[in-house]
């Protein structure tokens, strides 16, 4: 883990899980909120297949970067359109399936809303 995530991390937990005597400036909330979007596997959210990185990709459950490079080269060919189409990708069988579903999304997700909402539910 770089120093970055180290720090990333800390700033996450802080702001996810408020303590009553130590607030976290909104402008460093923000980015919290922004880093979200580009690293959506720290905070349990789901990967949009479409645009996900290699190195996104490879933090899905038994996804190499063999099979990484496969669902790319698939997707720049025609977008996925459904969870099933994994399938298609060589190495991804029913089980491996039944893995990825929760942990991936067809259209955008905008995991800042999901942590948003975690934050705010902490703080009440």
């Amino acid at each position: 883990m770089s120093t970055s995530e180290v720090i990333f991390s800390l700033l996450m937990i802080f702001c996810l899980y408020p303590r009553d005597n130590f607030t976290v400036p909104d402008v460093v909330e923000e980015q919290v909120f922004e880093m979200a979007q580009d690293k959506p596997e720290l905070f349990g959210c789901p990967i949009y297949i479409n645009q996900a990185t290699k190195e996104q990709l490879m933090t899905l459950p038994q996804i190499g970067e063999v099979r990484a490079d496969e669902i790319i080269r698939y997707r720049s060919l025609k977008p996925f359109e459904h969870v099933d189409e994994l399938l298609n990708i060589k190495g991804i069988g029913k089980k491996r399936l039944e893995l990825l579903k929760s942990k991936i999304v067809m259209k955008p997700s905008d995991c800042r809303l999901l942590v948003k909402h975690h934050h705010y539910e902490a703080k009440n």
